[in-house]
């Protein structure tokens, strides 16, 4: 086994990590550390030099898992606020940096979130080209579905225009993907309705305490068991990866 390695989640709030209060609510890398070697002696703190206490490090015997992701943020307004600096500055040569963006890349009502399909290869470019320059791997992850059924039992591939422009740059520029987007919504049509409410923010009045104790119907953001069932999706589709082949030997 080499030495210890560092991997870095840029992202929205379906991947953030939640204090206690916000329970049930998880992002799935707040509990992808679960998947790698030596996971029951993990160690987590607030990212070291990070503006902001979202963030949190979950360190293992071999690996570093920096969640960096932060809610309401697009591939753009994480640039725009500095934020994707901020984590550059983190970055050394070995690195492996997963960029999941596209939820609020599509909220056309919030402007200073949006970013039209057609512009959105530039924004991603931009992790891409910080990633080449620190000599970190960039790994792109299609968004994770959404439960939108529509009160039946068909789930379509949630912001399917931002996952293909992941999957084309991915191609053409010989960068690994993991298409957690196809995969997440296969997993939910086998599901169905009624079963997929356990993977998202489906809280009944006084179920909770805390941010929730009046109840919440969310099929966006995850529940505990959604996180971890993504969470392991990710680590499996790294091990189906060749490009990814080392980052899989820290795997379970």
């Amino acid at each position: 086994m080499k030495n210890k390695i560092k991997i870095m989640l840029l992202s929205d709030s379906t991947v953030q990590s939640y204090d206690k209060y916000y329970y049930p609510q998880t992002g799935w890398g707040q509990v992808f550390y679960k998947n790698f070697k030596d996971s029951d002696s993990v160690l987590e703190k607030p990212c070291h030099k990070c503006s902001y206490p979202q963030s949190r490090d979950y360190e293992l015997l071999s690996v570093i898992i920096e969640n960096r992701a932060i809610g309401g943020r697009s591939s753009r307004s994480f640039i725009e606020e500095g934020k994707l600096k901020e984590a550059a500055e983190a970055l050394t040569q070995g690195d492996y940096v997963f960029v999941q963006f596209g939820h609020n890349d599509a909220t056309v009502q919030r402007p200073e979130r949006y970013v039209d399909v057609k512009d959105f290869h530039k924004y991603i470019q931009q992790y891409i080209d910080i990633c080449r320059e620190k000599g970190a791997v960039c790994i792109l992850v299609t968004p994770v579905a959404r439960r939108n059924c529509d009160d039946g039992d068909t789930f379509t591939i949630s912001f399917n225009g931002y996952r293909k422009v992941m999957k084309d740059m991915a191609e053409s520029q010989n960068i690994p993907l993991i298409d957690l987007g196809k995969s997440s919504t296969d997993y939910l049509n086998t599901l169905g309705n009624e079963k997929s409410r356990e993977l998202y923010l489906h809280v009944k009045k006084g179920q909770y305490e805390g941010a929730y104790a009046e109840g919440v119907e969310d099929n966006t953001h995850l529940s505990i068991k959604g996180a971890e069932i993504y969470g392991k999706m990710v680590a499996d589709l790294i091990k189906k990866n060749p490009m990814l082949s080392k980052l899989a030997e820290y795997l379970i």
